[in-house]
């Protein structure tokens, strides 16, 4: 209200618009939506009654406007990766045709997989550098906060690490303290990012040929959790993501293919916001909502009582995907291109494969539970994602116990990398200690100290 006033406008003629998450359902929403229009008729009364939008469906809208991105000649998929889930909507014709959603947003790479502990969580290690860094430049209270977060679930953790990227104290000291360049920096580590994202493009390409849609000429990214592909490829151009996401609709499509643009934004939730100021109607979102159940037979009107009809199918489906995933390599290098160690390839892929059947079950019991005994409704998302949700945990959890440690100490020299290494130090504390977060391969002006 005050900002409508402020701005000189006219609170009787104000529209307002809100959004929500296509996997909200009826009762949730009939709720949600209650509560909103009374606080607006509480506070502002405006002529008209407030208008809500999929927060999905929003950013297309300003793609349209505002970058001249059409689904005319070739569709157009718009991905929104949240915290707790994805949601992707397939436009055609400027109109869209197929939506979908599933549990499988940020957290299930930052989450605690099927309730796991989270001291097992593979992230760990890159937590204490940030620690380092906090103590470095005397942050005793971003120290303790962080300390106090220990018992929390993973991904509390990590979104609060990645708060500190737009800390003001921070900011203002000059501290450049980045949880995505230390995660774009992980190693090994940058292998789950690569499996999540692509798992997702793999969905996607498997939905878009069910449903006989050509392949896509751009692939736009939203929402918060979709930060992430910066990890994977920071360049503004996306070279190497745009060519990644080709091959692998290439593989399922069978044939070559033009080229596909992704488009990703450095703050995602803008594009939202201002899509819904273009957003002129709603759509009857359950009549373009479409599940692709993610077995070997695509699978359809499957309840949750004959759930154990497709485990097999689901199996074969997500064995195809991680082979798939892994044999990308032999064309597209994850060394050159992603800074993965090829060496280990064939282990992590043993290893998924082994954890498969196992997190495939524990994810179709934790689902039951959440049914408390109604289990006569319809699966009305993918169960490709059920078992990926674990092995992403799992798979960290690995990568982190057998990456190669690094010691200072001369006397624990059998913990060093096999092959020579050189680093530097660019900083030293008052007291004359340096931590590992402060080194670096590159040689500098404000290099101080050389080690090998």
């Amino acid at each position: 209200k005050n900002k409508i006033l402020l701005n000189n406008g006219d609170i009787k003629k104000t529209q307002i618009k809100w959004s929500y998450p296509i996997s909200m359902n009826n009762a949730r929403l009939s709720k949600f939506e209650s509560s909103i229009e009374d606080l607006i008729d509480k506070y502002l009364k405006p002529k008209d009654l407030p208008k809500r939008i999929t927060e999905s469906i929003a950013p297309f809208q300003y793609l349209i406007k505002k970058e001249g991105i059409s689904s005319l000649d070739k569709p157009v998929a718009s991905i929104d990766i949240g915290g707790g889930t994805t949601d992707i909507v397939i436009y055609n014709n400027d109109v869209p045709q197929i939506i979908t959603s599933f549990r499988y947003g940020a957290n299930a790479i930052f989450g605690d997989g099927y309730n796991k502990p989270s001291s097992s969580n593979g992230f760990i290690k890159t937590r204490s550098k940030i620690d380092n860094i906090l103590e470095e430049n005397n942050e005793l209270d971003l120290q303790a906060i962080l300390k106090g977060l220990s018992s929390n679930k993973s991904e509390d953790i990590s979104t609060f690490l990645f708060s500190l990227e737009t800390n003001k104290n921070l900011n203002d000291k000059n501290v450049p303290l980045s949880y995505s360049a230390i995660l774009s920096d992980s190693g090994d580590l940058k292998t789950v990012f690569l499996f999540y994202y692509s798992s997702i493009i793999y969905h996607l390409a498997k939905l878009m040929i069910a449903n006989n849609l050509e392949a896509p000429k751009y692939v736009t990214f939203s929402g918060n959790g979709s930060k992430l592909l910066s990890i994977i490829d920071n360049s503004r151009q996306s070279r190497i993501i745009n060519e990644f996401t080709k091959l692998i609709f290439e593989k399922v499509y069978a044939q070559n293919l033009a080229p596909i643009t992704i488009k990703q934004y450095k703050n995602p939730k803008e594009i939202t916001c201002k899509g819904m100021l273009y957003s002129t109607t709603e759509l009857d979102v359950l009549k373009l909502k479409y599940t692709l159940l993610g077995d070997k037979n695509n699978s359809e009107n499957i309840k949750y009582t004959e759930i154990e009809t497709v485990k097999v199918g689901v199996l074969e489906e997500t064995t195809d995907f991680i082979n798939l995933f892994f044999d990308l390599n032999k064309e597209f290098s994850f060394k050159d291109n992603f800074e993965i160690n090829i060496d280990k390839l064939n282990n992590y892929r043993e290893y998924a494969l082994g954890e498969l059947k196992g997190e495939l079950l524990l994810g179709i019991q934790n689902k039951l539970d959440e049914l408390e005994g109604e289990l006569d409704t319809e699966i009305s998302e993918p169960l490709f994602f059920y078992p990926l949700v674990g092995i992403l945990n799992s798979l960290a959890s690995h990568i982190s116990k057998n990456a190669p440690t690094m010691s200072l100490d001369p006397k624990s020299s059998t913990d060093l990398p096999k092959e020579k290494q050189i680093f530097y130090v660019n900083k030293v504390s008052k007291e004359g200690r340096f931590y590992l977060s402060s080194l670096t391969q590159s040689c500098t002006e404000n290099s101080l100290y050389k080690i090998t």
